[in-house]
């Protein structure tokens, strides 16, 4: 019997902030407890998405000059621990995608009980998979949905997905969040003045720890679309 503490993956977004990425790095600071294995930061300057993740902690994966290189005011941010699929560099979050319907990053915590089922049917008609985690099935759902705009595809797809999770995902311009129907796994909202300090924020986010099982959603699917966190 394996006696090391678990506590699956930490998922954090940040919304209209000129610091983004200061403030995804902070949040998963905070949430490193429920991740060691690797970390990852997207980022949108209102154009483009930019994606840097690596094997290891937050705090060694992200030094100043990398966090310059992903300045945004759209951010998501993700620590893991492998609940399925390898421990390596390709398992990393989040994942970015490009189709038809737009560019798209996700980060995902929790896990999807029909992702075999679903991978293999994608398999035989063609899809190719990059990873070997249950995340890049979301992707796939996304980009082959027959609805015509991303909303509409992201909450197409997660009706073809059974299991816990909580996961938030970053285009251009918006930041989407979900959570399963039940609630089994933590999202939280909140909102940052203006007038915080990075350390007050930082300070804040650990203490808030203890309420992330306080949902905000309740009796579907959530699926919270453009979220604007000032």
């Amino acid at each position: 019997m394996k006696d090391k503490f678990k506590d699956e993956c930490g998922v954090v977004a940040i919304y209209s902030h000129a610091e983004a990425e200061k403030l995804a790095y902070l949040g998963l600071h905070a949430l490193q407890h429920r991740g060691q294995e690797s970390a990852g930061i997207a980022t949108s300057d209102g154009v483009n998405l930019r994606v840097h993740k690596a094997m290891g902690l937050v705090a060694d994966v992200f030094t100043e000059e990398v966090l310059a290189k992903l300045r945004g005011t759209l951010a998501i941010g993700h620590t893991r621990y492998s609940t399925s699929g390898d421990s390596a560099l390709l398992n990393a979050q989040p994942i970015m995608a490009r189709s038809h319907k737009g560019t798209i990053a996700l980060a995902h915590n929790g896990n999807l009980v029909n992702a075999g089922e679903i991978r293999q049917r994608l398999e035989s008609q063609g899809s190719i998979f990059q990873t070997t985690s249950d995340t890049e099935v979301l992707v796939h759902l996304i980009a082959l949905s027959k609805e015509q705009t991303l909303p509409e595809a992201i909450a197409d797809a997660l009706r073809r997905v059974e299991g816990a999770f909580s996961l938030v995902m970053i285009t251009p311009d918006r930041i989407f969040a979900a959570r399963d129907p039940r609630g089994f796994r933590p999202l939280s909202m909140g909102r940052i003045r203006r007038e915080c300090t990075p350390g007050f924020i930082l300070r804040r986010l650990r203490n808030r720890l203890a309420f992330l099982n306080t949902f905000i959603f309740h009796g579907q699917t959530a699926l919270f679309l453009g979220a604007r966190w000032r």
